[in-house]
């Protein structure tokens, strides 16, 4: 199973993104993921024991809960049903359930394969652990290699454990003969008691659970969850989607930029807004915004979004800057007193239509600052419909940027590490094998923690 910690590291990244931005698909894997990390988070590791009828599941079942919770038999098979211990699996219906001093792994005991497939296999499924239990009478048969073929198909990792080992039994040949059998597994062997020790191993069923759970995230990085891998392979074609859309963007970006530097106040509407009255005025200059806003956008699938009271607001500023600098620069009060509307009157036309002749009565009472005055506010009025202009399109861009900047990189580079992170069961060891572990090293496959 793949790292929960990976796979929450995955669905922040893909949670930055605004939903806007994100490809067609692209939620229903979020959500897909969400729901897998929160099981994920939230399960206990499963453990299930599989195997033929009469090897002492059950028994095993009873030992680890503390009492006899499950019938057993010997030669014929028992367990007709599921039992569950432990954890709560909310997936898991028409099941006994069984009360247990541990709620950290749920352990449940399986009927035989034969007895009941569909509802075994469907079992095995969600566990993360399979103890293939068999017996000394049982371990090289077609029941056993069935069970264990089972697991490896449903990406299970699986343990051999043999139970009612006589004290007879060389534990070095018996594994041999299980590794000749089932190929180089996991083996653990139990003595005839079931409360005894594990021949060269941890002692006893209760102990081999404690070293499930203490390797829990070793376990369950070989077992594949099915939301998680998949929402990690849709996260690579998400942004495979989101660079192609960040390299448009990046490209309307340039596009925006150099027509932003090369776009000014249109000179064919200069004199038809300093003939209208201030009213009009403003409402031809709004018109020219848009009309330069959607030329600087041509060629792209965007929509402006504007906020004309901006523009207004600004283009009052400018007009009262202008007749205050007018004002003001008029030489003597009497001037002021008798020039102050007309020149309020003039200004701010010939500050937009500077081929607009001065008339001589802004010059006599503005004086030798008369042509200063007017350039500057010339100038003032031409970064006021530059900075209108801006602000039509600054929202624009400002999508476009978050379009181009999402973290894709880093979302492939998770994503591929979850799938990578996924090892083949058939090299699954839970309990120590050095020799097999020598020989995975000189053949070059990752064995435990290795990769």
């Amino acid at each position: 199973m793949p790292d929960v910690a990976l796979a929450q590291r995955l669905l922040n990244l893909l949670g930055s993104i605004p939903s806007d931005r994100l490809p067609l698909g692209a939620a229903g894997t979020i959500r897909s993921l969400e729901d897998a990390v929160e099981r994920n988070l939230e399960r206990p590791l499963v453990v299930c024991l599989a195997g033929p009828s009469g090897t002492g599941k059950s028994r095993l079942f009873n030992a680890a809960v503390g009492r006899e919770a499950r019938a057993v038999g010997i030669r014929r098979p028992t367990t007709a049903d599921v039992g569950l211990a432990g954890g709560e699996l909310p997936e898991l219906v028409d099941v006994e359930v069984v009360e247990a001093p541990f709620d950290h792994i749920a352990l449940i005991d399986l009927p035989p394969l034969e007895h009941d497939r569909e509802r075994t296999e469907r079992v095995v499924a969600v566990s993360d652990l399979c103890l293939v239990v068999t017996s000394m009478a049982r371990y090289a048969d077609a029941a056993t290699a069935e069970a264990i073929a089972t697991a490896e198909r449903l990406g299970v990792p699986a343990t051999i454990v043999v139970n009612r080992v006589p004290s007879g039994v060389p534990p070095d040949r018996l594994r041999q003969a299980l590794i000749q059998r089932h190929g180089r597994r996991d083996v653990v062997l139990l003595p005839e008691d079931p409360g005894g020790r594990i021949l060269g191993e941890p002692s006893g069923i209760a102990e081999l659970l404690h070293l499930a759970v203490e390797n829990a995230a070793r376990i369950r990085r070989y077992r594949h969850d099915a939301g998680i891998d998949a929402a990690a392979v849709e996260a690579g074609r998400i942004a495979d989607e989101l660079d192609v859309a960040a390299t448009s963007a990046r490209r309307a970006i340039e596009s925006i930029d150099r027509e932003l530097a090369r776009r000014s106040v249109p000179p064919a509407l200069r004199p038809i807004i300093a003939q209208a009255r201030w009213s009009e005025a403003m409402a031809q200059v709004d018109a020219a915004v848009r009309h330069e806003a959607a030329a600087v956008v041509a060629g792209f699938d965007l929509e402006l979004q504007a906020e004309p009271h901006d523009g207004v607001v600004a283009l009052g500023a400018w007009r009262r800057a202008v007749d205050d600098a007018a004002v003001g620069a008029m030489r003597l009060p009497l001037l002021r007193w008798f020039g102050e509307r007309g020149v309020r009157h003039h200004l701010w036309r010939l500050a937009v239509d500077v081929d607009r002749p001065v008339p001589r009565t802004v010059r006599w009472w503005l004086g030798p600052r008369a042509d200063a005055i007017r350039s500057a506010a010339a100038d003032e009025f031409d970064a006021v419909f530059g900075g209108m202009l801006v602000g039509r399109v600054e929202p624009i861009r400002e999508r476009l940027e978050r379009t181009a900047t999402v973290p894709t990189e880093r979302i492939r580079s998770v994503a591929d590490e979850i799938l990578a992170e996924a090892y083949p069961t058939a090299l699954f060891r839970l309990t120590p094998d050095i020799a097999a572990l020598q020989a995975a090293a000189e053949a070059g496959i990752p064995f435990e923690g290795e990769r």
